[in-house]
């Protein structure tokens, strides 16, 4: 998923692809990391969500980023 949207990035000016990306490895660190952005301000476009994650699966993890936002 990272190398495709590298590559559906590529031509946009200015885009730099490790500040614009936040990757997780568990649904823990995905709702923290979520957390913490929108605590500075930052929003998110689009959220993609593995089902399968440790930890706290994608299911629970995306109910508990819903709520947060």
């Amino acid at each position: 998923m990272k190398i495709l949207l590298q590559c559906a990035f590529a031509d946009q000016p200015n885009f730099n692809f490790k500040e614009r990306v936040d990757l997780a490895s568990n649904g823990m660190d995905a709702i923290q990391i979520v957390r913490e952005s929108y605590e500075k301000g930052q929003t998110y476009k689009v959220i993609l969500m593995d089902c399968n994650m440790p930890k706290i699966d994608g299911y629970e993890a995306t109910q508990q980023i819903r709520n947060y936002i």
